[in-house]
């Protein structure tokens, strides 16, 4: 994407802003974070969205963020961050960073969602992930190897701590540039959600 569109895309974005200023409240539709995270990039603005495979709401939540995140300028930058809120939604987690580590999380992660939530494949564990992975040409015992590996532990743990230090208390929600927190709720359902973060995106693209 050229300089120049992406500019343009910015200048839709703060226009779109102005436009939704009056609509989008802090403490109704989005969050400030207490103690707000530095960026991956600081020459990007940040898109975290938080997650869980064996959650419902997350998998009606994707084909809402799969066309939104493949509209996203360079300028924006889109994490995946699978959220961990009990023993039985960590192999998942780490079956996801492991994917990400190894190169075919893109090629599987809504394909993983349908298993689950629509064909009602019993994928649980860390080896039920190897073997559907395995459908994207990851070898099982390399899968394995990767998935208790101490690369994917830290990655394990940074995303539990900015998990918890965001306050994130359910899925899906979205934080963006480590300052604010988008959560699912009555006032704020899914397509909204989106909507908020556009907000948020050029709030922040403006200041920098």
């Amino acid at each position: 994407m050229t300089r120049l569109v992406v500019l343009a895309f910015v200048a839709l974005l703060s226009t779109n802003a102005l436009a939704q200023e009056d609509r989008f409240k802090e403490g109704v539709h989005y969050t400030l974070i207490a103690e707000a995270t530095k960026p991956n990039n600081e020459d990007k603005v940040t898109v975290y969205e938080i997650f869980g495979y064996l959650c419902p709401h997350c998998f009606s939540f994707q084909p809402y963020v799969t066309a939104w995140h493949d509209k996203l300028p360079d300028s924006v930058e889109f994490v995946r961050v699978p959220a961990i809120f009990s023993a039985a939604w960590e192999p998942l987690g780490r079956a996801y960073l492991t994917a990400e580590m190894l190169g075919v999380a893109d090629k599987g992660h809504d394909d993983l969602y349908k298993a689950i939530h629509q064909e009602r494949k019993q994928i649980r564990s860390i080896e039920d992930a190897a073997n559907f992975f395995a459908n994207y040409g990851v070898e099982r015992d390399t899968f394995l190897s990767t998935a208790s590996s101490f690369a994917v532990d830290a990655k394990v743990r940074q995303y539990q701590a900015l998990v918890r230090k965001w306050g994130v208390r359910g899925t899906p929600s979205m934080v963006i540039n480590g300052k604010y927190l988008i959560s699912i709720s009555q006032t704020v359902p899914q397509p909204v959600m989106l909507e908020v973060a556009d907000y948020l995106i050029a709030k922040e693209a403006a200041a920098k």
